[in-house]
């Protein structure tokens, strides 16, 4: 009876191990999806979406407590807060949403892309859910939008999470990465091959970074399929100024977050947001990277709840 009993598990952790590999590199994109609804899962969290002004609003929503709104960046999506949300459910309710062009969102090449334009999509989506005096959270090109966000409708936001904010002069017009943009036209999120790809995520990650094949390849997929229509996305962020050249001195209070290793946008930036908002805590993460609430998720949350603590005891 032992042996029966020992030779049935064998063969099932053995099918289970060939369901992994084929998950892994035979079916990669089945695999992927597999692996982010187990993400979703374990923070908690459910797509769902709403129509406004006749386009699509696909997010993700879940937790319990004061909103929080989640805003991705450049050639990601809403899906990019997974991990950090888990840590964050047990105390605020998540939107994460897409912005247009990005994750399951709308993909019209004649949309306005520009970072007002984004603005005014975070809003309407906000006043569609009735959600009033908003905590904001922005990664990379969303922390550009959340802040200008804040600078346009003041009254409305009642704090910032700035991630890595593509948002200051260190990245728009001082960063080697888009005085070769400019040069060349060359960006290293614009990839067409699955090696460029790579190459990518490694300077995201500020080196080589182990994620499973399957999410690299369906990352990569992603990234290849909307090449153009990127593009024309980042030629219409990059019209927008140095958020400092137009704010200063504005009252939100911000918890501003940048990696020491950061290739993307430059650390020092940090300190220039903290000029535009001064009510601010500026946390440097050491070994981090360009997506702090990717590498490290709990610290990134803890920093979160830590600041938002601090916001109620004043």
């Amino acid at each position: 009876m032992v042996q029966i009993f020992l030779g049935v598990i064998g063969a099932l952790l053995l099918t289970l191990a060939v369901v992994v590999v084929s998950l892994n590199w035979v079916f990669p994109l089945i695999g992927a999806k597999f692996l982010r609804g187990m993400l979703r899962k374990k923070a908690g969290l459910v797509q769902k979406e709403l129509t406004d002004d006749g386009h699509r609003v696909p997010y993700l929503v879940g937790g319990t407590g004061e909103a929080l709104i989640l805003v991705h960046g450049f050639t990601s999506n809403k899906d990019n807060f997974d991990a950090v949300a888990r840590y964050l459910t047990p105390s605020y309710t998540l939107y994460a949403l897409d912005l247009p062009g990005f994750g399951d969102a709308d993909r019209d090449p004649n949309a306005d892309y520009g970072i007002e334009a984004f603005v005014t999509y975070v809003r309407q989506f906000s006043q569609a859910l009735g959600l009033k005096r908003l905590h904001l959270c922005g990664s990379s090109m969303g922390g550009g939008v959340v802040a200008h966000f804040a600078a346009r409708f003041p009254d409305e936001v009642a704090s910032l999470w700035l991630i890595d904010a593509a948002a200051t002069r260190e990245f728009l017009t001082d960063s080697e990465m888009i005085k070769q943009y400019n040069i060349t036209g060359k960006f290293p999120y614009l990839v067409r091959t699955h090696e460029e790809h790579v190459r990518k995520m490694e300077i995201v990650f500020g080196g080589r970074v182990k994620m499973p094949n399957c999410v690299e390849f369906a990352f990569a997929n992603v990234a290849i399929r909307d090449f153009e229509i990127h593009s024309t996305i980042l030629k219409k962020v990059l019209l927008t100024p140095p958020i400092e050249s137009m704010f200063s001195g504005l009252k939100t209070p911000a918890l501003i977050v940048t990696g020491d290793k950061d290739l993307v946008v430059p650390p020092s930036s940090a300190q220039t947001l903290a000029k535009v908002f001064p009510n601010s805590s500026v946390v440097v993460m050491a070994s981090a990277g360009h997506l702090p609430m990717v590498e490290y998720p709990r610290q990134s949350a803890q920093d979160y709840l830590a600041f938002r603590a601090e916001l109620a005891a004043r």
